[in-house]
C-alpha cells in the first residue's frame, strides 16, 4: 500500500513540473491535424493552445501549423514535420534570449523578428546533418535524414555540418539557399528567383480558406472587438506583395458572415415552330 501512494505520488509531482513551467508560445492557426507531445502523452493541438519548452510538435499529411512565441518570433511547420522545442529561455530585461530548436524532419519557415544581442544570446536550428545560427531573420529549413536544405529571405545566417569534425561554414545573404549533405560541408550558395523563393513560402503558408479560426478569438492574442488581433511579425510571415494578387486572402481578420438578397433572372431560349 505504501509502495503505491509513493508511486502516486510521484507521478501526480511529476505532472505538475511539466505542466507548471512557463508558457513560451501559443498556437496562432492549424490546419488539418498536428499534435504536441509532452510527458510522454500526445495530444491533438488547437487555435490558443500554448506550447512550452521540451515540446515535440508534429504535423499530418496535408497539415500545417503556426506558432506565435513570446519573443515576437513566427514558426510556420508544414507537413509531415516534426520539431522539438528543445531549448527556450528569453529575459528582455538582460537583452538575453537563447533558442534551439531540433527540425527533426520536414518544412519550417521562421520570421525572428525582435533583434536580441545580449552576451550569450543565440538562436539556432539543428537538423540530422545540419546547424544553423540565426541572426534576425526570414528563413526556411527543408530537413531529411540524409539532406538539409536552407533559404534565406531576409537578414543573415550561418550554416555548417552538426557534426563538429566536419569542418565548412557558408553565410547565407537573402535570396540565397545551401545544402547540408549528411557527412559533407554545406554547399556553396546559389542565387533564388523570386518565383522560387515564393514557391518555398508557399510550402508553409497557411490561407483563409484553408485555417478560419474555429473560435472568436485566440487566448492572448485577441483583440477589443472579440476577434483575432494578428501581430504585425505575423501579418510579416505570410507572403511577400508580389504574389498575393493571384493567391488565396490570407487570414488577417476574423470571418464574419453577411448576407444580402439578391434576384437572379434566367432567359431560357424560345423554341421556334
Amino acid at each position: 500500500m505504501v509502495k503505491v501512494l509513493i508511486s502516486c505520488l510521484l507521478i501526480f509531482s511529476t505532472s505538475i513540473v511539466a505542466y507548471s513551467q512557463e508558457e513560451i508560445g501559443t498556437v496562432v492557426f492549424v490546419f488539418g491535424k498536428a499534435f504536441v507531445k509532452r510527458a510522454e502523452t500526445e495530444i491533438q493541438l488547437k487555435q490558443g493552445d500554448k506550447v512550452f519548452e521540451k515540446d515535440v510538435i508534429r504535423t499530418e499529411g496535408t497539415s500545417k501549423i503556426k506558432l506565435y512565441f513570446n519573443d515576437e518570433s513566427v514558426l510556420t511547420l508544414g507537413e509531415n514535420t516534426t520539431l522539438s522545442l528543445e531549448e527556450y529561455t528569453l529575459s528582455l530585461l538582460d537583452d538575453k534570449r537563447a533558442v534551439l530548436l531540433n527540425l527533426i524532419r520536414g518544412r519550417l519557415r521562421a520570421i525572428v523578428g525582435r533583434i536580441i544581442g545580449g552576451a550569450g544570446s543565440r538562436y539556432e536550428v539543428k537538423t540530422p546533418t545540419s546547424i544553423t545560427g540565426v541572426r534576425g531573420t526570414h528563413f526556411y529549413i527543408f530537413a531529411m535524414e540524409n539532406l538539409t536544405r536552407v533559404a534565406l529571405f531576409s537578414g543573415e545566417l550561418s550554416l555548417k555540418n552538426i557534426l563538429e569534425n566536419i569542418m565548412g561554414e557558408v553565410i547565407l545573404k537573402p535570396g540565397q539557399m545551401s545544402i547540408v549533405p549528411k557527412d559533407m560541408p554545406p554547399a556553396e550558395p546559389v542565387t533564388l528567383s523570386d518565383e522560387e523563393q515564393n514557391g518555398l513560402i508557399l510550402e508553409t503558408e497557411i490561407y483563409e480558406e484553408e485555417g478560419v479560426p474555429e473560435e472568436e478569438g485566440v487566448p492572448g492574442i485577441e483583440s477589443e472587438e472579440g476577434g483575432i488581433e494578428i501581430p504585425d511579425v505575423i501579418r510579416e510571415s505570410m507572403l511577400p506583395e508580389s504574389i498575393q494578387d493571384f493567391l488565396p486572402p490570407l487570414i488577417q481578420e476574423p470571418l464574419i458572415e453577411s448576407f444580402s438578397e439578391i434576384t437572379v433572372i434566367i432567359r431560357l431560349p424560345q423554341n421556334k415552330i
